[in-house]
């Protein structure tokens, strides 16, 4: 069975130096993941900074605790965004924007380029925002 993980927008093979070892190195552009008959892999610790790879049963990570009502979280908006699909200009970033503020967020710093931007939203945390927080992650209504 290959070894796969999808790293920066594709998917990747892993490699084994020796195959008895539980930890892997970013290897070459690959097929897509198929379910059944490659194994996923993740990235050891944040953001894949020591560059090992493990297969995804064993790197369960726990969640990060949601915030509390009231408190502001905050979302970085970019041209590589995937709702852009590659197609980014400037009235689609306002399109996006317009969408996001629908959402409760407002945009609180801009930097970048035109070409470039990167777009830092902010919102505060209301119960409608944390209830469906909780929703996405699979855990019940607090009692």
């Amino acid at each position: 069975m290959p070894n796969k993980t999808f790293w920066k927008g594709e998917w990747r093979g892993i490699e084994q130096a020796n195959p008895g070892e539980p930890k892997g190195r970013l290897g070459a552009a690959c097929a897509p993941f198929v379910e059944g008959e490659d194994v996923k892999w993740i990235a050891e610790g944040a953001y894949g900074a020591s560059g090992n790879f493990v297969p995804a049963s064993l790197g369960v990570r726990p969640l990060a605790p949601l915030p509390g009502v009231g408190d502001r979280t905050h979302r970085v908006v970019t041209s590589g965004d995937p709702w852009f699909d590659g197609k980014f200009a400037a009235e689609r970033l306002a399109e996006r924007l317009d969408v996001l503020a629908t959402e409760g967020w407002r945009v609180a710093a801009m930097a970048g380029t035109r070409a470039d931007p990167i777009v830092i939203l902010e919102r505060i945390v209301s119960e409608d925002h944390l209830a469906g927080a909780r929703r996405l992650r699979g855990e019940p209504p607090p009692a």
